[in-house]
């Protein structure tokens, strides 16, 4: 086993983030939870766009009080549920949420389950993170939702508040984000490679001198 002669570095460095668009006949669904407090004032919220970005149908959710993880997850069944009454055949899924192993009551493992039902009714769908600043629209959506008189709202077009948001998605505009990478000098690869290489040739001359 070859084992690097030096260790790897680890910088900031910036990363465009915008919205992707879709291929023919798809549409996105971004969804997005908010907890004032966590656990707090809960909203969630959800936006679908076809595949040039252009605005479908979007929704605002007012949940109660209850973490941001679980608000999340009640956007994804609303989601789902909505792209489902809108037939959708050909679905991307995009959430900045990430799985949290700390949550095992009876409220999470149904949300869950509903969540697998729902999927397995859509013909097509597959599921993508993405960073927050991809997406912003749907967190305005989420906060809505937690302050709104209403419980549950589809709405007719975008709110006001969203129109900006939107067109900055639409337009492929993009925000940049700090993210770790990591990097070594280019000289040290230069002398890593030539040593992993020395060691293959060792490994091949002393196999062909036993007779293996």
């Amino acid at each position: 086993m070859i084992v690097s002669p030096f260790k790897d570095v680890v910088t900031r460095v910036y990363k465009p983030v915008q919205w992707s668009k879709l291929a023919n006949g798809w549409v996105k669904l971004n969804t997005d939870g908010s907890s004032l407090g966590n656990p707090g004032l809960a909203g969630g919220g959800g936006l679908i766009r076809d595949e040039e970005a252009k605005w479908i149908v979007n929704f605002a959710h007012k949940i109660g009080k209850t973490t941001s993880f679980i608000a999340e997850l009640w956007a994804l069944r609303d989601g789902l549920n909505v792209c489902i009454s809108h037939n959708f055949a050909a679905m991307e899924v995009e959430l900045d949420a990430k799985a949290n192993p700390n949550y095992t009551n009876v409220l999470v493992s149904s949300l869950m389950d509903d969540c697998r039902v729902l999927v397995s009714r859509i013909p097509q769908i597959h599921f993508r993170h993405c960073y927050r600043e991809g997406n912003r629209c749907v967190d305005a959506l989420a906060r809505m939702g937690g302050t709104q008189a209403s419980d549950f709202l589809i709405l007719a077009c975008p709110p006001m508040d969203l129109v900006k948001l939107l067109d900055f998605d639409f337009h492929g505009l993009y925000l940049n984000r700090l993210v770790q990478s990591i990097c070594f000098p280019l000289s040290l690869l230069n002398e890593f490679l030539h040593t992993k290489k020395r060691y293959l040739s060792y490994s091949r001359d002393r196999d062909m001198s036993y007779g293996l």
